[in-house]
């Protein structure tokens, strides 16, 4: 259990170093922990997935912190992003 918690752990930092920092790192945090090495991974859909999350991390930003707390719900933007295999 020791060993899950400290993976996750150091999900979270490398997230909120990319979301921090640049967009560079939080690449390089997605390719590292989501995509591994799956070939049919192009730059341009790593750059996707930057956006996408930036954008949610933007739209989360103009909820009503009072409302999460009630509803305990979060309403995520649509995704458009192509599935990737």
């Amino acid at each position: 259990m020791r060993a899950w918690s400290g993976m996750f752990s150091g999900l979270i930092v490398a997230y909120e170093e990319g979301l921090l920092l640049s967009d560079k790192i939080l690449a390089a945090a997605i390719w590292r922990n989501l995509i591994g090495d799956k070939e049919a991974v192009s730059l341009t859909d790593l750059e996707t997935m930057v956006c996408y999350i930036r954008s949610q991390v933007k739209h989360m930003d103009t909820i009503d912190s009072e409302l999460l707390l009630r509803t305990g719900r979060i309403k995520l933007l649509p995704c458009t992003l192509t599935p990737i295999t």
